[in-house]
């Protein structure tokens, strides 16, 4: 099961901002259940069939459902939903497959 969050964060935000949630961010990876992380900030395309309007992105893999449900109650996961992401955001897209 691949859990994929798609971030949009504050155009007013600065670059320090940006790294500290990219900072914070990584600390998801040690959250019981993950199997695979990623995280990264789009990467800036030509092509018209890319969309990199996004800030940046996290990509997790999980054995399965009730794993990536346990991960998305975990206190690590509030918390930084809440006090991190959620303020500094202007759209958040997830896809789970």
């Amino acid at each position: 099961m691949t859990h994929l969050v798609i971030c949009w964060l504050d155009e007013a935000l600065k670059n320090d901002e940006i790294d500290m949630v990219l900072r914070e961010t990584k600390q998801l990876e040690s959250i019981p259940g993950v199997q695979e992380f990623s995280v990264g900030r789009a990467i800036q395309s030509d092509r018209d069939v890319v969309d990199d309007s996004f800030t940046f992105a996290i990509a997790m893999k999980f054995r399965n459902l009730e794993e990536m449900e346990a991960y998305l109650q975990h206190d690590i996961h509030v918390r930084y939903v809440q006090d991190i992401l959620k303020p500094r955001a202007s759209r958040i897209t997830v896809y789970d497959f």
